[in-house]
């Protein structure tokens, strides 16, 4: 996988560490450090996008 495939969750954009989206539903961070994927949610995209603000 490309770490970098997926776009930054504008929902999550001021938060940190940067969360990245993949197919709406895989919500992940690059942990550059230990050069790893990190998956933080898997989220249902059929849901009021500002819920996902409220899981971080």
């Amino acid at each position: 996988m490309f770490p970098e495939m997926g776009f930054v969750e504008p929902i999550l954009k001021d938060k940190k560490p940067n969360y990245r989206a993949y197919i709406f539903e895989l919500i992940y961070y690059i942990d550059n450090k230990n050069t790893i994927i990190k998956i933080a949610d898997i989220w249902n995209n059929k849901q009021n996008p500002n819920n996902l603000k409220k899981d971080f």
